[in-house]
């Protein structure tokens, strides 16, 4: 900019002055970097018309279905939103015709060129931090708002005895995972067998921040290694199933009691005489959705209904919450169907001491350190977390940009 007051450039910021700064852009052959800004540029523009267009036509304005999706679904709430992102939008684009009015100089004087080349790239540096502020504002975490608990839920696959003792290692990993961080578990089901390995389940963990840790690792999880069982030293490949289910606060109401049937029973299998002889297993079913859960974890047939209520409550809403996303098909949704049960995300390779996430191509070095909870298996997990936020936003973004 000091570059541009030294040369006496004028700078009109008005919308004529913009398009003709993107039209100029298009025209060029430039980077791909350079034609990214062109469409941010036509980006912010767009955004600018809408809240003008709002503002003025109030509820007759036909929103963006995207657009207003992304911004919370509620009109007013988008407006006032859209409002704060629109400033920032408005510098994007006087940058974006500073940026054009300097490429326009022309000059054969070597220092005249290098303080060209200096004011160039202070200038997109600055205008790639913009963006960033815009796309932050614009595009939140929606993932962790009003978020009070989660459901994780791990049950073995493919693999028979070797498959329950995989999803065993899984459940301590988590469980370690998530106590080093503070979090508290609450089984609401927990079956093992005779061999120490896993056969179902399901906790409740608190609070629902919980899920910022969690929430990639819904799917199914792969090991490859020689079980202890196995004579020939043959390498086996069992699975073990992942979900992470959010419970919100305030984003659905609340299951009507006349939607669920209760039914009590006494539990099955080893447990004492006093568990197996009181009706304290429960089991609740959501009539509208036919969802099922079943809870016998403690004595006290109280306590165990409301650890299956919290369960049901959670599987109820993480069907609505796809439901109404699918409607939508926004890219939002898209992120969300990768989250499925069946995806195979990961796999643990002991004989090349190898972790690899498949969604990312994501590996590192450490199976046994990794699932232990370890702080390796937080920086693992940040890694992942990093990777799949980033391509979210750029998923979003770009259905954003390309909407009318």
């Amino acid at each position: 900019m000091l570059l541009l007051r030294m040369i006496e450039t004028p700078l009109k910021h008005s919308t004529v002055a913009v398009s003709t700064a993107i039209r100029k852009a298009s025209n060029q052959n430039i980077s791909t970097k350079k034609v990214d800004t062109k469409s941010f540029g036509q980006f912010c523009q767009h955004l600018s018309r809408v809240r003008v267009r709002c503002e003025e036509q109030n509820e007759i304005y036909q929103w963006p279905k995207y657009l207003l999706h992304e911004l919370g679904g509620d009109r007013n709430a988008a407006l006032l939103k859209l409002s704060t992102i629109t400033p920032r939008c408005d510098e994007y684009t006087n940058s974006l015709i500073e940026l054009e009015q300097l490429e326009e100089i022309k000059s054969e004087d070597p220092e005249l060129l290098q303080m060209i080349d200096e004011e160039r790239s202070e200038m997109q540096q600055r205008m790639e931090e913009e963006r960033e502020e815009i796309v932050d504002h614009l595009i939140q975490d929606v993932d962790l708002e009003d978020c009070e608990a989660i459901l994780l839920e791990i049950i073995p696959g493919v693999g028979g005895l070797e498959a329950s003792l995989f999803a065993m290692e899984l459940f301590n990993t988590y469980n370690s995972y998530l106590f080093n961080h503070g979090y508290t578990f609450d089984p609401v089901t927990f079956v093992t067998n005779e061999a120490g390995g896993l056969q179902t389940a399901s906790v409740m963990c608190t609070p629902g921040d919980a899920f910022r840790l969690l929430r990639h690792e819904s799917g199914t999880h792969r090991v490859q290694r020689v079980p202890q069982t196995e004579a020939r030293g043959r390498i086996h490949t069992s699975t073990a199933s992942v979900a992470v289910i959010p419970k919100y606060a305030a984003k659905f109401d609340e299951l009507k009691t006349r939607d669920i049937k209760k039914h009590f029973s006494r539990p099955s299998g080893p447990g004492g005489q006093k568990v197996n002889t009181t009706n304290s297993q429960v089991q609740l079913i959501h009539t509208p959705t036919g969802i099922s859960v079943r809870c016998s974890e403690t004595r006290v047939l109280g306590d165990n209904l409301q650890l299956a209520l919290r369960e049901l409550t959670c599987k109820v809403h993480q069907l609505q919450s796809s439901a109404i996303a699918s409607q939508i098909n926004s890219a939002r949704y898209q992120h969300l169907t990768l989250r499925s049960r069946s995806d195979k995300i990961r796999t643990y390779n002991y004989p090349q001491d190898r972790i690899t996430d498949h969604r990312f191509h994501i590996s590192t070095r450490g199976v046994t350190s990794h699932l232990s909870g370890s702080t390796a298996f937080h920086e693992y997990m940040s890694r992942i977390d990093a990777e799949w936020n980033e391509s979210e936003k750029r998923e979003i973004l770009q259905q954003l940009m390309q909407e009318d």
